[in-house]
Order: structure tokens, then C-alpha cells, then sequence
């Protein structure tokens, strides 16, 4: 027997309403597909979309994670967005805790109701590294400092670009790690590892703990690879390292639906089962002249969702170059109004 095969009669004719979602129908002629485990589906790339507020809201009201992260959707000219609300004490002042807001997140209609689902799992990912980098500090001078954060004046450190270049004075790696305060939290180092490959393995241990958000997650230690153990190697890595401890809270507490997509208790082996089934030329599984009709079907939904996102270019110095630009690399840039 195949791995799949595709229905026919009333249940293709008339697939089951827990196969679309809101937003969602199935381009003329769309497959349902039986899989191995004997469920139906009809593979998202043959659907349709047409999301409005109402349906992200739907769509949305099914995420659940931190109800410090709510996520709202709105809407103004230039279009549907998502926007992530932040729920945290100010970080400049030592005063009860305050709802702030992150970037908006863009949300065309035609999106793909997995890549709306994946939107807000990045847009929290994002919004919870902009906070860890003004909680990431390095006390400099006797001076509280966040060197990470995402305010700095990149205007002005280009003009100055040789100001901020270059080695820094060296520093033992206890004095680097002495200098961090993450989230309240204060590092010891415990123990070193040299590598042949000229990197270097560092355990760090808590030498002041912290209940802070962030900091909890590294209340057992860190252990990362450094490329060097010269100053600027050690404090980038000790960053990304807490960094990728934010980031594997959100995969494993992300859920959609109640299921946990990005977690690790995910068998990423049958995700990719999956994933061949749904991709496969529907040649493989439908009549010779019913497939060649659906592919041209698709043919054109696609032509008409990747043209809709074509950029409309004013006829600008800079639009002129970047079409330039492309036009060299034998790559069709988008046309210019000339009007």
C-alpha cells in the first residue's frame, strides 16, 4: 500500500470543515490527502488565503505562551499587523511593572496561515531580545552599561567608524565575566576548556542568583563555546548563550493549538515524513489529465500571490541602483513608474 493516497466522492467533493481553517479555502480541484496514520488533510500550499482581522484574531486566539507576551491585532493604512505587548518592570526606574509594545509585524492577506502562526512565534522571539539586551549589562568604568541593547547610535558610530573598531585592553576571562550583570544575576567562572580547533569551552556557575525572567533560565549555569578567549569573543558569546536560553523557552512553550510546533519533543523525523507526503507532484497521486488541470490551477494562484508581492518602485536615485545592482547579476528587478 502507497504511504498516501488521495480521496474521492463526497468526502473529496465535500472534505471535512476541520480542513480549512479561518481565512482559509481550497484552490479548485485541491487533493485531500489520506495520510499513513489514516487522517485526511489538504496540503496548505493548495489553499487559498484571505485573512482579515477577524481571522488572525482567530488564528491568534489559538496561540497561548506567556500572558506577559499578549498579542494584539490591529490594523492602520498600510495594512493588518501584529504587534507583541510586553509586560515588565521599566527598566530605567525601579517602579511597578508597565505594558510596553514592540515593532509591528506586517500580516498580508494572502499569508499563509502557518506563516501567520510563525510570525508571532518570531515576534515574540524578538520582543524578548529586546528586552534581554537592556537587561544584559557590563559595568564599565564603575557605570552601568548595555553595549547590546538596540538603542545605540549606529548613525553616529559610522561616522566614527575607527573610534569603535580595533582590539580592546586585555582582560582575564574572570575579570570579562566579573564585569557582567545579567538580569540581576552575577557569573563565577567555573571551569575552562581549550579546543584543538583554537575555540574554548566555558562553564559558567551563578555567583549571585536572581529571580528575574531572563535570569532564571541560567540559574542551573551556562556552559557555551567561545571562538577565543580574548575579551570581545567572551562577552559576544556569554550574550548569545543567554540569548539561546530566551529563545529555547519560547520553542518549548510556544504552542498553537495546544501543540508545542517548535518544541524538541516534536519528532522532527516524522515532521519531515510529513513534509515529503504533502510536497509530492500531485502526478504521483492524481489522474494524468485531472493533475495537469490542478497544476495549472496552482500555476496561476502562485504567479498571482508572488506578483502581488512585487515592490512598486518610485523612479528614485536609490531604486535606480538597486535595479542596476540586480540587473548585474542577471536577476529581473522589479520595474520602475516612470510616471
Amino acid at each position: 500500500m502507497r504511504n498516501f493516497d488521495y480521496t474521492s466522492g463526497e468526502t473529496r467533493l465535500q472534505p471535512s470543515r476541520n480542513l480549512v481553517g479561518p481565512g482559509e479555502t481550497a484552490i479548485p480541484l485541491a487533493p485531500v490527502l489520506r495520510l499513513e496514520h489514516d487522517e485526511l488533510c489538504i496540503p496548505q500550499h493548495f489553499l487559498r488565503y484571505q485573512h482579515s482581522s477577524e481571522t488572525v484574531e482567530a488564528i491568534t486566539a489559538k496561540i497561548s505562551y506567556d500572558p506577559r507576551y499578549p498579542v494584539f491585532v490591529s490594523g492602520d493604512a498600510g495594512g493588518l499587523y501584529i504587534q507583541i505587548g510586553i509586560v515588565g518592570p521599566d527598566n530605567y526606574k525601579s517602579s511597578a511593572e508597565k505594558l510596553v509594545y514592540g515593532r509591528k509585524w506586517r500580516v498580508e492577506p494572502n499569508l499563509p496561515t502557518s506563516e501567520i502562526i510563525q510570525t508571532v512565534f518570531l515576534a515574540i522571539k524578538k520582543a524578548r531580545e529586546h528586552e534581554l539586551r537592556e537587561r544584559f549589562i557590563w559595568l564599565c568604568e564603575g557605570r552601568r552599561t548595555t553595549p547590546f541593547n538596540g538603542h545605540q547610535d549606529l548613525p553616529h558610530m559610522a561616522r566614527n567608524a575607527r573610534c569603535y573598531t580595533g582590539h580592546p585592553k586585555s582582560a582575564s576571562v574572570s575579570a570579562v565575566i566579573e564585569g557582567v550583570v545579567y538580569d540581576g544575576m552575577r557569573f563565577a567562572v567555573l571551569n575552562t576548556i581549550d579546543l584543538p580547533t583554537g575555540q574554548a569551552v566555558l562553564t559558567l556557575t551563578p555567583k549571585k542568583k536572581s529571580r528575574g525572567e531572563f535570569a532564571q533560565l541560567c540559574n542551573k549555569g551556562l556552559t557555551f563555546i567561545t571562538p577565543s578567549l580574548s575579551p570581545t569573543d567572551v562577552l559576544h558569546s556569554l550574550f548569545e548563550a543567554c540569548l539561546k536560553s530566551s529563545d529555547a523557552h519560547v520553542e518549548r512553550h510556544f504552542a498553537y493549538d495546544g501543540f508545542s510546533r517548535f518544541s524538541r519533543e516534536v519528532n522532527i523525523f516524522e515532521v519531515a515524513k510529513l513534509s515529503a507526503k504533502q510536497r509530492q507532484c500531485p502526478t504521483s497521486y492524481l489522474p494524468e489529465e485531472e493533475a495537469q488541470e490542478f497544476i495549472g490551477t496552482l500555476s496561476s494562484e502562485n504567479y498571482e500571490t508572488d506578483a502581488s508581492r512585487i515592490p512598486a518602485l518610485s523612479d528614485t536615485a536609490h531604486n535606480r541602483a538597486l535595479c542596476a545592482q540586480l540587473a548585474a547579476m542577471n536577476v529581473s528587478p522589479p520595474s520602475i513608474d516612470q510616471a
